[in-house]
């Protein structure tokens, strides 16, 4: 149980990381890359036949799911160091 407590916690720090960098993406949409923001405009627009609340839905579960990325590297890389800061002390 206690290996997997290291595991789950860098998962929720990325959760946590992954969510403020989607809302910050979805108030200042010119500030997403720019190759994933036509990747996303695709996919609304496949999904406004749907109706517009579908492909709201889909826009924020897209930078939602592209901010989990670099949240989750961003955690295993502070992890990482912290591991090799403790090995050298």
């Amino acid at each position: 149980m206690k290996r997997w407590a290291a595991h789950a916690a860098s998962v929720a720090a990325a959760a946590v990381l992954a969510l403020l960098l989607a809302r910050y993406w979805y108030a200042r949409p010119e500030h997403f890359p720019a190759p994933l923001r036509q990747l996303g405009q695709q996919l609304l627009e496949a999904h406004e036949a749907r109706g517009a609340e579908a492909a709201a839905d889909m826009e924020a579960l897209f930078i939602a799911a592209v901010a989990f990325v670099p949240a989750l590297a961003a955690v295993l890389l502070l992890r990482w160091a912290w591991r090799r800061w403790r090995g050298a002390r």
